[in-house]
């Protein structure tokens, strides 16, 4: 799973978009399953992301889930696996990329994250 933010193509100097894309079970790569538009700039936004992490297929046994709300809207409620199967370990990670840059950004680009947590049940 992951959330892309990026410039909005429909208002350059104004918002930005998010994309949120996802890959479990036995999906080769990462596929989009929602965008939002319209972000503005420089305005805090509650994202709220929502799984039950399963690798198995709902056919199968499986019980993944994910939502996703943004700015309390529900943009993703999808069902299937969430992770992919294999003996590694699955890790967490909130971070930071540039994209496709070649040189360094005239930009400064920084997120800010009131809460991030993992809540994991027994």
């Amino acid at each position: 799973m992951s959330a892309v933010v990026d410039t909005d193509p429909q208002a350059p100097d104004k918002s930005l978009i998010l994309t949120f894309f996802a890959k479990g079970g036995n999906v080769p790569k990462l596929r989009p399953i929602a965008h939002v538009s319209g972000i503005p700039r420089a305005t805090f936004i509650p994202i709220v992301i929502e799984s039950f992490l399963d690798e198995r297929e709902n056919d199968q046994g499986g019980k993944g889930r994910e939502r996703i709300w943004v700015n309390g809207n529900l943009v993703v409620d999808a069902l299937g696996p969430t992770l992919t199967p294999g003996s590694g370990y699955h890790r967490w990670v909130m971070a930071q990329y540039l994209y496709r840059e070649t040189e360094p950004s005239k930009f400064t680009r920084a997120s800010f994250w009131q809460t991030a947590r993992m809540i994991v049940l027994p």
